[in-house]
């Protein structure tokens, strides 16, 4: 008797291990890598292509489906929208090839027209549908010190005449006055100066009165006294320290 308890308790014993041995094991996940990169200086070729720059520090382990640079160009014509945090929902250049450690290039986009600074940041499109990215960067053209002042808001052609400009950049030279200069008929057979200048009409801030800054905005309401116009052209002006006037990029355009 006692011989068939202890096979019996045997028994159990190996139905219990087996029990156990077939129960599901979790097998840990890897902890999911996602791709670290750097953004990198860029320049403009004679050619006028973007020369943009990009490294990735760490591969990671998640798929990488496509990479390259995402940029959003700010343009003198102030109507125009830009992030200084561009994602790849704006301008974007796909490097070709495999993605690799170390320091990778693409010259294949044509540089913009008419801006004035260029944001830009390396993407990696991931496999999982996420998107990371690098470090923003800032490129500007070599303006020789000059200021970034543009234009902005379109005046109706009735009173009042209501307009701005925005000061983007102050530059490294030094401003003594600077404002907007404009022209306007009041008949389609008038002459007008489709650029105009301080020798045409203008609203002036002295600027030991009121010091430009950077990313300041002034509203204006022109002069005008004609009740109605049928043509205006306006624009931005800075007159500098040596005397030399520098006139906005973006000359705007009302018409009937």
């Amino acid at each position: 008797m006692k011989k068939i308890s202890l096979q019996f308790a045997a028994l159990l014993t190996m139905l219990f291990l087996f029990s156990f041995s077939c129960e599901d094991h979790v097998v840990p996940q890897t902890p999911e890598i996602v791709p670290v990169l750097s953004t990198l200086p860029m320049d403009i070729s004679a050619g006028g292509k973007l020369n943009l720059r990009m490294a990735f520090q760490n591969l990671g382990n998640v798929q990488i489906t496509s990479y390259g640079i995402a940029y959003s160009p700010a343009f003198y014509d102030l109507s125009l929208s830009y992030s200084e945090m561009p994602t790849i929902d704006y301008e974007k250049q796909e490097f070709t090839g495999s993605p690799a450690l170390g320091n990778l290039s693409n010259s294949a986009a044509t540089a913009p027209k008419g801006f004035f600074a260029l944001y830009y940041r390396a993407y990696a499109m991931l496999g999982n549908g996420k998107t990371v990215y690098g470090n923003v960067m800032k490129y500007s053209p070599d303006l020789g010190g000059k200021a970034v002042v543009e234009v902005f808001g379109s005046p109706e052609l009735n009173k009042p005449y209501n307009t701005g400009y925005i000061v983007k950049d102050i530059g490294s030279k030094v401003i003594l006055e600077y404002g907007l200069v404009y022209s306007y008929n009041v008949a389609a057979n008038q002459a007008i100066n489709p650029a105009p200048t301080v020798a045409d009409h203008k609203n002036a801030t002295m600027a030991n009165i009121l010091a430009p800054k950077n990313e300041m905005l002034l509203g204006v309401k022109l002069a005008i006294t004609e009740p109605a116009l049928n043509e205006m052209y306006i624009r931005s002006y800075v007159i500098y320290a040596d005397q030399t006037v520098d006139y906005g990029k973006f000359t705007l355009h009302v018409k009937k």
